[in-house]
């Protein structure tokens, strides 16, 4: 997130896989969307991209030790090329690195790392033009989100709160100072954390947070963790799904899906004073839906799954639905760029399922369908590879709009995709 509408679409944090010790690159025909493909050999977690530097920051684990029955201990940071695909750099890192995000204004890189009760809990900065740790700091916490304000030089972190000898029962939401490393405030959270969804509006320095099985949603001043607000939607809304803010305009999106009797809903709040001021129906129930906003352009996007997925455009202003259209099959991860007006949206494909020593995998064949956010026009999709993943797992994809680039990162496969978003 971004004081800037260019700068915020540059900073965007991505869940993805997988990072390389040893690469085995080879480039696709050139009549190929897909640019380049490197193969990597660590488990990938979660990926943030630079196109000031044209640099992807990945995170990994190494295997599951199946001999000893025991999880990986150690993880690494690696640095790729957006361009070609190439790894510039690796940095090992103990305890394991997760979430992963970018400070493009200050060329910074924040990395979560996960140790436990007996290792502790950390987060660390990077510089990235360098990679070099330049501070380390102990959480309180298991972070379960991780989200950057540029304008206001913070980190705001949510997740458990780690106890002496295993998880604590509460959650905490913990804002540092990312130029020095400092923790600046904390504040208790009501629920143990389920899937928890953090929106901020940078200029009204206003942070809101609610969890999946949760009502309502809570705000915060950013700047000190300070509760301001407990925003309790309509009770017959559904439950809450995801989350979208468009700062330009002081707007905060939420999505609710259908549960039992109570229909599915976009609503919309003023990130000023948190109070809703638009609630609409929404017909095409929005079950693990995505939702992305384009201020650009005013439009909103609610990506639904199934057979087909298919795209809700809705106007910001009114909240009326402009066009539906059809994609892939089974959308799992979707970003918007507003600097070019399109949004990019990665399909999972058809999944079968089979038992593995690590658990269930779901195997697929990934897509990436491109839409004109203007006009909701579908523009093209292409076929990237079958991937094997962790049910349940996050679906990696990364924007470069400086450089026309999309990074689709497959877990199971241990591939780094390189497409050219000209291309569609």
């Amino acid at each position: 997130m971004v004081r800037q509408l260019i700068a915020a679409t540059l900073a965007l944090t991505l869940n993805v896989a997988v990072v390389a010790l040893h690469a085995d690159a080879h480039s696709p025909s050139a009549t190929s969307p897909i640019l380049h493909t490197t193969t990597l050999s660590t488990v990938p977690q979660n990926v943030a991209v630079d196109p000031l530097l044209a640099r992807a920051f990945v995170t990994s684990v190494h295997d599951y030790d199946v001999v000893n029955a025991a999880p990986p201990l150690t993880g690494m940071v690696t640095t790729l090329d957006t361009r070609t695909g190439a790894i510039l750099r690796t940095l090992s890192m103990r305890p394991l690195p997760d979430l992963v995000a970018v400070d493009t204004l200050h060329a910074r890189v924040f990395v979560t790392q996960f140790g436990g009760p007996v290792v502790g809990n950390y987060l660390s900065i990077l510089d990235a033009t360098t990679g070099v740790v330049v501070h380390k700091l102990a959480l309180p916490v298991v972070a379960s989100s991780l989200d950057v304000d540029q304008s206001a030089g913070l980190v705001i972190i949510a997740g458990i709160a780690q106890g002496p000898t295993a998880l604590a029962t509460s959650t905490e939401l913990v804002v540092i100072d990312a130029r020095y490393g400092r923790i600046l405030g904390a504040a208790a959270l009501t629920e143990r954390l389920v899937r928890r969804q953090v929106g901020i509006d940078e200029t009204a320095h206003h942070l809101f947070e609610g969890t999946l099985s949760s009502g309502t949603m809570r705000m915060f001043d950013e700047r000190t963790a300070r509760l301001l607000r407990v925003i309790n939607f309509h009770e017959r809304d559904g439950v809450l799904s995801e989350v979208s803010v468009d700062a330009t305009r002081h707007r905060l999106f939420v999505v609710h899906a259908a549960f039992g009797e109570y229909p599915a809903t976009l609503s919309a709040l003023d990130t000023r004073t948190g109070r809703v001021i638009m609630t609409r129906p929404v017909t095409a129930s929005p079950v693990n839906a995505l939702l992305s906003s384009d201020p650009a352009s005013g439009h909103l996007f609610i990506i639904t799954g199934g057979d087909p997925g298919r795209v809700l455009m809705f106007s910001e202003q009114t909240g009326v639905l402009l066009r539906t259209s059809a994609i892939g099959v089974n959308p799992g991860n979707a970003v918007v760029d507003a600097v070019v007006s399109r949004v990019f949206v990665l399909n999972t494909g058809p999944q079968t399922y089979n038992t593995s020593t690590s658990g269930l995998q779901a195997i697929g064949v990934s897509s990436v369908s491109v839409i004109d956010s203007r006009n909701g026009n579908v523009l093209g999709s292409t076929m990237i590879s079958p991937h094997t993943r962790l049910f349940g797992a996050t679906y990696p994809l990364g924007v470069d709009n400086r450089h026309a680039r999309i990074v689709v990162i497959d877990a199971g496969n241990r591939t780094v995709n390189v497409l050219n978003a000209a291309a569609f």
